[in-house]
């Protein structure tokens, strides 16, 4: 079995020096892999009893079309403008912490004890976003480098919070007076208490980035596949600082909002498919 994947892998490598037609300098195909997300996450409000998100990574898909431009001098740069549909969903869990719950003795008298709960907080980020790159192949190979900017547009964002009340079995929790006013929601017979279940609060509708990676091309024929690599670090935050820009359009859903911020960097695998004309 290694034998013939090694056969194949210099199979390719052979026509791929051998059976492009240098003539051919545009290319337009489908991209598609999956990322690793890793999303920095900073509060700037002073509220040392409230939940919060901390740092956290989750991973998940993108799919487009991709082109490729050679420059006719010097031949070793090309330049690659690729449009793509990218999202991810996360789920974070934490210790909830104790709370005062309502429950009914042995005898049916309802008493207040205090649950041991879990904190939830899930949601999903989506994106149509363009790449604008610069290639350069280093000569002999068929190795290339890239870099560039990525530019995003949000298309969509859902944000939930849960505490669920994981012992006693039979706790519910106390509803405050005002409950309804904050647009609280009671599941699962009031063991589960949802704070908020809308789009991703400050959101940022558009998102700039700074790209760079590597590819590999084989070349068949009038045709081309390329694994790839890429990293992109983020310029702007999914959220608005309040602190700076979002005095005036941000909600106050935090008591204790003064701002927050929350950057996503990826690091990216895939493919590209090109044919060539």
């Amino acid at each position: 079995m290694k034998k013939l994947i090694l056969k194949i892998a210099v199979l390719l490598v052979i026509l791929s020096q051998n059976s492009f037609s240098e003539e051919k300098t545009f290319g337009i195909g489908a991209t598609s892999g999956s990322f690793w997300a890793i999303n920095d996450v900073k509060y700037l409000y002073n509220c040392t009893s409230c939940k919060t998100l901390n740092d956290f990574t989750s991973n998940d898909f993108f799919w487009g079309i991709t082109t490729e431009t050679k420059f006719l001098f010097p031949n070793s740069l090309s330049f690659l403008a690729n449009v793509y549909y990218s999202r991810f969903s996360y789920l974070e869990k934490e210790d909830g912490g104790s709370f005062p719950s309502l429950m009914t003795d042995n005898s049916g008298v309802p008493i207040i004890v205090n649950s041991i709960t879990d904190w939830e907080w899930e949601g999903s980020y989506s994106l149509l976003s363009l790449d604008l790159l610069l290639k350069y192949k280093i000569p002999v190979v068929d190795l290339s480098f890239s870099a560039g900017v990525s530019l995003g547009y949000l298309l969509n964002s859902h944000y939930a919070e849960y505490y669920k009340i994981l012992s006693p079995k039979n706790a519910q929790f106390t509803r405050p007076s005002d409950w309804n006013e904050l647009g609280y929601e009671f599941l699962d017979n009031g063991r589960v208490v949802r704070l908020y279940n809308k789009e991703i609060p400050y959101k940022n509708d558009f998102r700039i980035g700074l790209k760079a990676g590597i590819n590999y091309d084989f070349m068949l024929w009038d045709y081309s596949i390329s694994p790839f690599v890429y990293y992109d670090f983020p310029l702007t935050s999914v959220v608005y600082d309040r602190n700076r820009n979002c005095v005036s359009i941000c909600p106050d859903y935090y008591k204790y909002t003064e701002g927050w911020h929350w950057k996503i960097s990826y690091l990216s695998a895939g493919i590209d498919f090109k044919y060539w004309l």
